[in-house]
């Protein structure tokens, strides 16, 4: 497993994509709060996914996707590892 510096934190591959997810949140002028409400999950489980804890479902995927505003071509960089990016068949 690779670390990576993102703006003076080092950030496990594993992570990055939740990064770059919250990020997102932010500049859509979510707070986690009022995301989760607006999807309608509890503020918990929301967090916990956020964090890694548990996993996104395809639902919740393509409910937050439309609603951050994610170009469908770019939604693996929010929610897949580069491993699983770049996998092949």
């Amino acid at each position: 497993m690779q670390i990576a510096k993102k703006g003076g934190l080092f950030v496990s591959e594993k992570y990055e994509p939740l990064m770059k997810l919250k990020g997102k949140i932010i500049e859509e002028g979510y707070t986690i709060s009022s995301l989760a409400e607006k999807v309608g999950m509890n503020r918990n489980t929301l967090a916990n996914k956020l964090e890694g804890r548990t996993a996104f479902d395809i639902t919740e995927i393509y409910t937050l996707v439309d609603i951050l505003n994610i170009n469908p071509e770019k939604v693996n960089q929010y929610f897949f590892t580069r491993w699983l990016q770049n996998a092949k068949d």
